[in-house]
């Protein structure tokens, strides 16, 4: 049997992850709220007055509204026709558009409906970045956490779920979650896995970090400086980590063997260059942090010389 509750106590409840300790768990409040809106069609006022509310709030953090406008720009603009909020009394689908369309680095008549490709893929990513937000949650409370790596990059490209799995880190580091975003992300990069699974520290490093640079370079959101420190955090862990085991292996085997693709000493070179090269604010911000680390000058000596 469905409950009813009133609009003002469904409101105070929603507005309590509105504060900065909860409001990365809006995430799938908004979701929930436009998956109702779209299933049930009908005594929908309420929830489309408190999406209006979450998506306009200036507690709503940028990437909870990167997260979840694809799906907003569905509600906007059905494309089956099944249900369109623009036209819906109360709502300003233009300040909406505009939240959207800032927080996506786009302008706001370019925030129409999601392309098709990214609705037809975006069961699976959001199957993904569950698995994450799952991890960072027991974690959080001290439990033991798990996640298939292996799984998640079998559904969603490797480059696809590094960068999911940096969004949520940036989320959840934005929050006083430091050490459990480095932790988290240290095994994802440098547990080994079978030989059919790509390695991610090499694709993290080389792929993702420049357009998670290029990105933070051009936004230059109140938040940069502890994405900058989380980034480097993240970088000179997985990389000490990837030495370590090199170091171990070679100890018990007696060769060389790069288990994570390539070398840690050679990934480090290579990063330092591709950040050299770029020359822009939040490159140099980076190899001066990297610099800096008494661990990664120690272990990678040639690479900070380099820089």
């Amino acid at each position: 049997m469905v409950q009813k509750i009133d609009k003002d106590t469904l409101t105070n409840g929603v507005s309590y992850f509105m504060g900065p300790l909860l409001n990365w768990t809006l995430v799938g409040i908004i979701k929930a709220l436009i998956r109702e809106i779209i299933q049930s069609r009908h005594n929908i006022t309420t929830r489309i007055e408190i999406l209006q509310t979450l998506l306009l709030s200036p507690s709503c953090p940028r990437p909870v509204l990167q997260l979840v406008a694809p799906r907003v720009c569905i509600l906007l603009g059905h494309r089956k026709g099944k249900i369109n909020i623009s036209a819906h009394p109360g709502v300003d689908a233009a300040s909406i558009r505009r939240v959207i369309g800032e927080a996506l680095g786009v302008h706001t008549e370019d925030v129409t409906e999601a392309p098709q490709a990214s609705i037809s893929h975006i069961s699976k990513e959001d199957e993904a970045r569950q698995l994450i937000q799952t991890v960072l949650s027991m974690a959080r409370t001290g439990k033991a956490p798990s996640l298939d790596v292996a799984y998640c990059i079998k559904i969603i490209p490797p480059t696809t779920f590094l960068q999911l799995l940096w969004s949520e880190l940036a989320i959840f580091s934005s929050v006083g979650e430091m050490e459990i975003s480095r932790r988290v992300a240290t095994f994802v990069l440098t547990m080994p896995r079978s030989f059919s699974t790509p390695p991610l520290l090499p694709i993290f490093l080389h792929v993702v970090v420049p357009s998670i640079i290029f990105a933070m370079d051009h936004q230059q959101t109140h938040d940069h400086t502890l994405k900058v420190d989380l980034l480097v955090t993240i970088i000179s862990s997985a990389l000490n980590a990837a030495l370590h085991l090199e170091l171990g292996i070679r100890s018990v085997t007696g060769e060389h063997q790069f288990v994570l693709g390539q070398s840690s000493s050679g990934m480090a070179r290579k990063l330092a260059s591709n950040l050299r090269v770029r020359r822009d604010h939040t490159s140099r911000a980076v190899l001066q942090k990297l610099a800096s680390s008494q661990s990664f000058a120690a272990n990678f000596a040639v690479s900070i010389n380099e820089i």
